[in-house]
């Protein structure tokens, strides 16, 4: 049966990717907000494969404090101090509310468009799901 995929990927790095297409991390962390709400795939970075999918619920802007709160570690799955340190780098904090996780059976190949850093176009991926 022929994959339906979401017209965008989201890179994102492992272990975090599979975190978020098994539906245990619920906020993906980022220094800037987004407008895209819906469907998104996600693909892991530097493998050229599709893990899943996920909807982007609503993105809410947040502070550090927020970040530590037990209840929202639970949520973003930050965890080590090193981890949290990288997140210095961006001015502003936001999280981005991920539900409807879906983990793909066997990862689906795409072309990583050249350039593409965050978000890639999968609007000519035309792959079979097993």
């Amino acid at each position: 049966m022929a994959a339906v995929l979401p017209d965008a990927a989201l890179i994102v790095r492992a272990p975090w990717d599979g975190l978020l297409v098994d539906g245990l991390k619920t906020w993906e962390v980022r220094g800037k907000p987004t407008k895209k709400i819906g469907r998104i795939a996600i693909g892991r970075a530097g493998s050229g494969c599709l893990v899943g999918t996920v909807d982007i619920q609503g993105c809410i802007e947040i502070t550090r404090d927020d970040l530590c709160h037990p209840t929202n570690v639970e949520k973003h799955m930050i965890k080590e101090l090193q981890q949290f340190q990288q997140l210095d780098k961006y001015k502003r904090v936001f999280a981005w509310k991920i539900g409807n996780a879906c983990r793909f059976k066997e990862p689906i190949p795409y072309k990583h468009n050249k350039g593409a850093v965050s978000w890639v176009r999968l609007k000519e991926v035309k792959k079979t799901r097993r």
